[in-house]
């Protein structure tokens, strides 16, 4: 990290010495300047990964989504990914993952955009209550109640 980016560093495959014969081929190593690939924190506690990644220089912001494989408060993975060559200052987004969420506002929508914005949060279609041709005019649970991921919801239909 202290030599500049492109700067020899070292040789690829150790020191050839101090001759060679003419044409002989020198592979060399070339500093990537502080660039570094970007660790795994799938499955360790929140607070962790944003202390080992802040502590990288990392600029960190959370994310919330479900995995039935981490536990709730446990970091899902990272946006960009793991092995994704990263560098300080470079902004890191530690989904975190939920038990419970919020029901959006799907009001005005049509059946499939509901069912979609739905299903990005956890939940899924219950009941349709209505014309399913029609618009979202309400949802049991109501918007914004916090419910257990993978919850139905019942979605109340008018045609309009």
């Amino acid at each position: 990290a202290e030599v500049a980016e492109g700067d020899v560093i070292g040789f690829a495959d150790g020191d050839p010495g101090a001759q060679l014969p003419k044409g002989s081929v020198v592979r060399l190593e070339l500093s990537v300047g502080n660039r570094f690939e970007l660790p795994s924190v799938r499955g360790r506690p929140y607070s962790e990964a944003v202390a080992q990644l802040e502590g990288m220089g990392l600029v960190v912001e959370v994310a919330s989504g479900m995995d039935g494989e981490v536990e709730p408060g446990d970091v899902i993975g990272t946006e960009p990914g793991a092995t994704t060559e990263v560098g300080p200052g470079d902004a890191v987004t530690v989904v975190v993952a939920v038990d419970e969420v919020e029901v959006p506002n799907v009001r005005g929508r049509s059946l499939d955009e509901a069912t979609r914005r739905l299903e990005e949060r956890g939940l899924t279609v219950g009941d349709v209550v209505g014309s399913d041709r029609g618009r979202v005019v309400g949802t049991w649970p109501i918007e914004g109640s916090e419910v257990s991921s993978g919850t139905s919801v019942t979605l109340v239909m008018r045609r309009r």
